[in-house]
């Protein structure tokens, strides 16, 4: 795609894209104008190959709640101006998993959970922090609600309320309902999403130029 040179450290892969020719697509650290960025990049010279790239940038606006890069359109930033790079980590594979033909919709800030048979809400707190809480709270729904905002921590890169077991925000103090939507339902498992991320970066490469056609 001829961005080599201008490529930070590589922090995520999709190593094959579901939805455009199985292509490798990677997101990158980057600086957008001073502030801490991500740019998406793959070495495919496949027809169509930018525009998907494009439109994963765009869905990570649109369902993350990022912001799109003022002179790239494949680099995106928080507008809070901080990194959050497991965040973006997180983000970017579950926009990738997105059907790029429809429409994004960015998901409500409550999740059923089978496990316990209660719905699991998160409440804005303001400045950053998030309450998490069930219907019909017991001893075993307790258990599993402070489960979920530990996953949340794990995932978002957020960090515990002190003396809570069901609270937690993010360092910056600014609110970011989208990404916390996002990451709801995968918090429910999340050792288990945590442990495939670790399988695919082990195992995945992006492939060269001379690899990728």
């Amino acid at each position: 795609m001829g961005r080599v040179k201008e490529l930070g450290p590589r922090i995520e892969l999709v190593a094959l894209d579901p939805h455009f020719q199985d292509i490798s697509i990677a997101l990158h650290r980057a600086d957008a104008g001073g502030a801490p960025g991500y740019q998406i990049n793959s070495y495919s010279s496949r027809e169509g190959a930018p525009e998907r790239l494009a439109r994963l940038a765009s869905l990570m606006v649109d369902v993350g709640g990022l912001s799109a890069g003022r002179e790239d359109a494949l680099t995106v930033t928080f507008p809070c101006g901080t990194d959050h790079e497991l965040a973006a980590r997180r983000v970017f594979i579950e926009a990738g998993k997105i059907d790029p033909a429809g429409a994004a919709q960015a998901r409500p800030l409550e999740v059923y959970d089978k496990k316990v048979d209660r719905t699991i809400r998160v409440t804005p707190l303001g400045d950053g922090a998030y309450h998490v809480s069930a219907d019909d709270p017991d001893n075993r729904i307790a258990k599993r609600v402070a489960t979920v905002a530990a996953g949340l921590v794990k995932l978002a890169g957020m960090e515990a309320v002190a003396d809570t077991v069901d609270q937690v925000r993010f360092s910056c103090g600014r609110d970011h309902h989208l990404v916390v939507a996002l990451l709801l339902v995968r918090a429910l498992n999340a050792r288990g999403v945590l442990r495939e991320m670790e399988m695919a970066a082990a195992r995945g490469l992006l492939s060269a130029p001379s690899q990728q056609k």
